[in-house]
């Protein structure tokens, strides 16, 4: 959670769009909408390059996907 964000109790979500590689590992990742403004998007473009997913398969060959995911801000 950003700093200034937490001390102005400020919540919000970003969605971004990116592939998930073969290996579960994220890359390409691209911001397709944040509120409020620009607050969240690094915090969650780092958080997404952090996490791993499983990958998709197609005809039981793992692949490369476009993945699109909501991070929520919250105080809680």
């Amino acid at each position: 959670y950003p700093p200034q964000a937490r001390v102005r109790k400020t919540e919000g979500r970003v969605i971004l769009e990116f592939i998930v590689a073969e290996d579960g590992h994220t890359r390409d990742i691209t911001v397709i909408s944040s509120q409020p403004g620009q607050v969240f998007t690094r915090a969650a473009t780092q958080a997404i390059q952090r996490w791993r997913f499983t990958p998709g398969k197609r005809n039981g060959v793992t692949v490369a996907s476009r993945v699109r995911q909501k991070v929520d801000f919250n105080l809680h």
